[in-house]
């Protein structure tokens, strides 16, 4: 096992959804795969799924707008922001 790794693994994935949430309003609009590469950057080993259900469990509770982005080659992409005016820590 590497030691790459071995650190994602210690990040526990019960924070997924907070972690999307402070890196939607940290960098504002995203897409899920940008998400999801955002969260691996930090160490925490996730499948896309895994993502797109967190954002779409948080749209479902209004912590995050979901709006789509037509494109002119045909594919459109689902952009997320949050909802939340501040963040207290």
């Amino acid at each position: 096992m590497t030691a790459e790794r071995t650190n994602a693994e210690r990040i526990p994935r019960r924070y997924l959804q907070a972690f999307l949430l402070l890196s939607l309003h940290r960098d504002g609009p995203s897409y899920g795969y940008e998400l999801c590469e955002t969260v691996r950057s930090h160490g925490l080993s996730v499948d896309l799924a895994g993502v797109y259900r967190g954002l779409r469990a948080m749209n479902t509770h209004d912590l995050v707008d979901a709006s789509w982005i037509p494109s002119e080659s045909g594919h459109g992409w689902r952009v997320y922001s949050d909802t939340v005016a501040e963040v207290h820590i």
